[in-house]
């Protein structure tokens, strides 16, 4: 009801399997983003809406084929897609757009195909194979549970934690480069291990301090994490603040789009773009904020993905030269 993951896994692979199916969800969860996914999966075959605010309903099958899917709202969505691909019968391959954040992730998903028969190198889903079982596995331990044993030990309190595999994919396996020396971590990106944020954040308040970047996927948790982690901060008794971004790139910019279906850009924060810049929404909930925003949400769910490309260059083009002759 409350779990992401589960919704984000099993919505596709009923989608492949084709079993109409009402979800239930409650807490924050109905808030949490489904874009792009849910575009894709209904693009491929299958109807996706919403009864009420915290139920979906699906019927149909998907197809196999080319899916496109952005890399930098949730690494999950690829993960569900390859679960369920490996289910239709044929080919199909994931085009991961833009960065793919939390890459580690992925990675695993297709390690564990792999042991069971399906092999998903470079996206490409070859469901025509049956799942074979290895037998017996042995589940390795969580680097992600282990980083505050870890973070204690590494801050003088003898803690040891055994399990773990140094070779492991998981992403939050970087927290032993990491603790190597906990006064020297003046800046840290979240993109492929946001989960280490709340823990890395204490050892950064106890040490030198230090700048936590690409954590915009963080408020996108079961909870805000930015504020849960400045909350935590602050009743330690230590300074902790978010700082926005967009004063200090909107500038540069001529045109801006927007791909997160999540509040990411205010129309305080809207107010530095420049005076000649073009404003393009493009995700299924509004994202950006403010005046003269072009909407254009869920244009490339609804057409092919190179006609809404040139639909969306030539919108730029005539804009932008309008806004040039009337300067």
């Amino acid at each position: 009801r409350e779990s992401g993951s589960t919704l984000r896994f099993m919505l596709p692979i009923v989608c492949a399997l084709g079993i109409e199916t009402t979800i239930l969800m409650s807490g924050r969860l109905p808030k949490r983003p489904l874009s792009p996914l849910w575009e894709e999966l209904e693009r491929m075959g299958c109807t996706l809406d919403r009864p009420t605010i915290d139920t979906i309903h699906t019927k149909g099958k998907l197809h196999c084929g080319e899916y496109r899917i952005a890399g930098n709202v949730s690494s999950q969505f690829i993960t569900g897609l390859l679960f369920a691909l490996s289910l239709l019968e044929g080919t199909s391959h994931i085009l991961v757009t833009g960065r793919l954040e939390s890459k580690p992730y992925v990675e695993m998903t297709q390690k564990a195909l792999q042991m069971f028969g399906v092999n998903t190198e470079n996206h490409d889903v070859h469901g025509s194979y049956p799942f074979t079982s290895p037998g017996r596995l042995q589940v390795e331990g969580d680097w992600s549970n282990a980083a505050f044993f870890l973070t204690a030990n590494a801050m003088g309190h003898p803690v040891s934690v055994t399990g773990l595999n140094e070779d492991s994919p998981q992403g939050d396996r970087m927290i032993q480069e990491i603790l190597k020396d906990t006064t020297a971590i003046p800046q840290i990106s979240a993109a492929d291990i946001p989960d280490l944020v709340p823990v890395l954040s204490v050892v950064a308040a106890c040490g030198q301090g230090a700048e936590f970047t690409d954590i915009r996927r963080l408020r996108l948790k079961e909870s805000d994490r930015v504020e849960s982690v400045l909350a935590m901060i602050r009743a330690l008794g230590y300074e902790a603040e978010a700082v926005p971004v967009a004063p200090y790139i909107l500038p540069r910019f001529r045109v801006v789009f927007n791909t997160v279906p999540a509040p990411v850009l205010s129309a305080e924060a809207m107010e530095h773009c420049r005076a000649d810049c073009v404003k393009i929404e493009l995700a299924s909930s509004p994202g950006m904020e403010g005046e003269g925003i072009i909407d254009g949400r869920g244009l490339p769910g609804r057409l092919a993905p190179e006609t809404s490309g040139k639909l969306i260059a030539r919108t730029v083009l005539r804009l932008s030269a309008k806004k040039e002759a009337s300067s």
